[in-house]
């Protein structure tokens, strides 16, 4: 009950940081209208069915790019009536069900198509309770982090394929983070106790997740760079404080947002604006002429500073490693 206590008053306290930091006083650091030519390029982005998914989808469509979204058939549509030309593909593709990530990749690797940018946007936000995926990890932890991990694995040879047949080009990987990889357990990533209800506190699980979403970027540049694929850019990205669904079914703050619907529908980024600094990651050729690789960005497009578990290459280390075993131990065979 304390903890749950604890979780909710600093809530409260990151919901006001992040409408202020990251809505009122952000830096414009790239626009929709500075999104280049995408013809040619093919993209998988994660949870494309709404919030940044979905307006990443838009932005990106509308440049040329072909995507293969996870989710939604219905959102094809959607992004259609802007984008009458959008060259969509739906894939069905559920994160915390590694069964689904498998059937997904292969599908994606029969097509037999490059694979230039991979958008590892999809997640869940601290459900109130403890809940157990499919393959019987920590819901959080199984679709925000070692669903991506798994999926990423998968498609690297095409990834790797690309970046090869490209060499005067790039291939990208965006990772979803969050500020809230800030709150998490005292250890950073609570290795023993990830699948220990009575240890479950909603927000500092989540918070672990987005720490390993940071994480796992900055080894799988490392991992890349050793592999001579000098041309792929791994980074994370925190989005904002965006007026999405993810906020509004999460533990807590969607009693706040309730409460406060009218001011933190002023204050919250649109999708659409919160979806540029990922879009900035995908696309944008400034990620290159920067050498930006294993970077943390924030609103919009800026480069920001993660926590220092973030930077921790020891931790970044045992989570790779503790992510492989966990998946093989379920029967999921890494390919890195």
């Amino acid at each position: 009950m304390i903890a749950h206590v604890l979780a909710l008053l600093a809530t409260c306290a990151i919901s006001v940081y992040l409408f202020f930091t990251w809505t009122v006083f952000f830096t414009p650091g790239f626009s929709a209208a500075e999104t280049p030519s995408l013809e040619g390029k093919t993209a998988i982005i994660t949870g494309a069915n709404s919030g940044l998914g979905l307006s990443s989808v838009k932005l990106m469509a509308a440049k040329g790019c072909r995507i293969s979204k996870g989710k939604a058939e219905e959102a094809i549509a959607l992004v259609k009536k802007s984008v009458p030309d959008a060259d969509l593909a739906f894939m069905h593709l559920d994160l915390s069900d590694w069964d689904t990530v498998k059937k997904f990749a292969a599908e994606f690797i029969k097509t037999g198509r490059p694979l230039h940018i991979l958008m590892n946007n999809a997640g869940i936000m601290a459900p109130y309770d403890f809940q157990l995926s499919k393959n019987g990890v920590e819901m959080q932890m199984a679709g925000n982090h070692l669903g991506h991990f798994y999926l990423t694995s998968l498609l690297l040879p095409v990834l790797e394929k690309t970046a090869k047949a490209n060499k005067n080009d790039s291939v990208r990987i965006v990772n979803l983070s969050s500020i809230g990889h800030t709150l998490t357990y005292w250890s950073g990533i609570d290795f023993e106790h990830i699948n220990d209800p009575k240890r479950y506190v909603s927000y500092m699980a989540y918070g672990q997740s987005k720490l390993a979403n940071i994480l796992f970027s900055n080894h799988l540049q490392k991992v890349l760079d050793a592999k001579k694929l000098n041309n792929v850019y791994v980074n994370s990205v925190h989005p904002g404080a965006v007026s999405t669904n993810l906020l509004k079914e999460s533990a807590y703050l969607s009693w706040i947002i309730s409460l406060v619907e009218p001011i933190t529908n002023l204050l919250m980024l649109a999708p659409d604006t919160g979806a540029l600094t990922q879009v900035y990651c995908a696309v944008s050729p400034k990620i290159v002429d920067g050498q930006c690789k294993a970077k943390y960005f924030v609103p919009t497009a800026t480069l920001g500073e993660t926590s220092a578990f973030g930077k921790d290459p020891v931790l970044a280390e045992k989570l790779w490693d503790w992510s492989v075993d966990v998946l093989e131990k379920k029967g999921f065979s890494c390919t890195w």
